[in-house]
Order: structure tokens, then sequence, then C-alpha cells
């Protein structure tokens, strides 16, 4: 049935997506965190409208829709979790992190700490109030285990911290496992040229998913003249039956320099 669900016949689709949900949440939610971890958020279609106990797992696939910006399904999922026994406490509320200590050290703290929604409310607030030492705990956030708050501290930076801070704190999400996240990262540098970004797009050309080697190859067009060096060096190195890809690319950004 999971196999048919995902077959591109539409409708046979749909009628394995109708059967699989009569399985329950219960059979269905580890698999759909697998879906989620490979960045096919459809599969969180299957447990809407379906009741189903508060858990880790399915915080952890709410807070990854979240950070992927799929908030309506993020959303869709959290209204219908109900409390049990062994489901996750309730998040603190915002107002109560900052009781637990002295004011900023506090937030540094719960930002830094195992409950990945208290963290984000704490970030939130040091972004709104624009606390000491705000930008360097964020960049070091971008580092965190935890991806849905790698994302949130990637995104306070580029409100906060100048282009140049932005897109440093971004190259290391070129190696993130999302595609999607890979995609709209390799976008930025690429647009900002960064050089440093170049060499590790060139390859990512190679990438196993076509979205990224896609957005790669768009991403190392964008570099015109700047491309054409590493490009050649890539050329001269290139298995025999990958230099046609390096060969096409280069031509397209000698044709963009000549413009």
């Amino acid at each position: 049935l999971w196999g048919l669900w995902g077959s591109d016949d539409p409708e046979l689709s749909a009628r394995a997506g109708q059967m699989l949900r009569r399985l329950g949440p219960a059979f269905l939610l580890p698999r759909v965190a697998r879906e989620i971890d490979d960045a096919r958020w459809g599969a969180a279609d299957l447990l809407i409208d379906r009741p189903m106990v508060r858990s880790p797992l399915l915080d952890m696939v709410v807070d990854q829709l979240r950070a992927a910006g799929q908030l309506s399904r993020a959303s869709a999922l959290e209204r219908q979790a109900t409390a049990g026994p062994l489901s996750t406490p309730t998040p603190l509320p915002a107002p109560l992190i900052k009781r637990r200590g002295s004011g900023h050290e506090a937030l540094i703290e719960t930002a830094r700490g195992d409950d990945p929604r208290a963290a984000r409310a704490a970030l939130q607030q040091m972004v709104d109030a624009d606390a000491p030492g705000t930008l360097a705990l964020l960049v070091d956030l971008t580092r965190h285990p935890d991806p849905a708050r790698r994302i949130l501290a990637l995104r306070a930076v580029r409100q906060l911290a100048d282009q140049r801070t932005y897109l440093d704190a971004a190259l290391p999400f070129l190696a993130d496992p999302r595609p999607d996240v890979q995609r709209s990262v390799i976008e930025a540098l690429s647009e900002a040229r960064h050089p440093d970004a170049l060499p590790r797009l060139i390859r990512l050309l190679r990438d196993k998913t076509p979205a990224v080697r896609d957005a790669a190859r768009a991403g190392v067009i964008r570099y015109g003249a700047a491309a054409i060096d590493p490009l050649q060096v890539a050329i001269r190195h290139a298995r025999p039956d990958r230099r046609g890809l390096y060969v096409r690319l280069l031509k397209a950004c000698q044709d963009r320099r000549g413009r």
C-alpha cells in the first residue's frame, strides 16, 4: 500500500491513501516521519483529520514541517494532537520562560535546552528584544543537532545580521539532509556569488537528489565568469562519462560572461 500511495497514478495513489488511513496513526506515524525526513511533505496528509496522542515523534514531525515552511500541515497535526498518559508535556507559555531564572541568562539556557518548543519561544523573545549577544548565540545555534532549531536560528540571523554574516552561517546548510533546505540555501548563496560556496555547488552537481542537482546547476551558472576556472578543473579530473555535464555548464557560464 505504501508503494502504491507513492505511485504516479493519481487514482491509484488516492485509493491506496484511503486504505492506509484506515490502519491508524500508530501504524502510519513512524513511516510518515521517515518520509518527512526525505522532504516528502505530502505524507503528513495521511495523518490529518485523525486524532492522535501527542508524542515526541509527532512533535518532531510538526517541528520539521514548520521549519520547512509547511505551516498549514504543521498546524493541522498540532490541532488534532490529544494528551495521553505517555504524551509529551504541554510547552511552557512564553511568559513563564522568563521566570525560570534571571532574565537574559535564563533565555539563553532555555534556547540551548532540550525542549525544542521552549527553545524556539526563548529565541523569538531574544530576537524581538534584540538582546545583547543574541547574534552570536544564533550563529552558534545554526550548528545545533535539532534541525528545526538550526533553521529557526538561520532565519533569525538573516533578520539581525549583515549579509556576509548570514551567508557564512548558511554555508554549512549546503550539507543539510533536507533537499528543500539545500535548494533554498543554494539560491541565496549563488545569488550573492559567495566565493566559498562555488566549490561546494560543483560537488553538489553529483548529488543523489535531482532537485538538489538542478538547483546546484542553476547556482553555478549564476557565478558566470567566476565559475569558468573551477569548471575547467572539474572537467580535467572528471570521469569520461561525467565530463559532458561540466562542459555544458562551462559553455553556459562563458555565454553568460559574454552578455
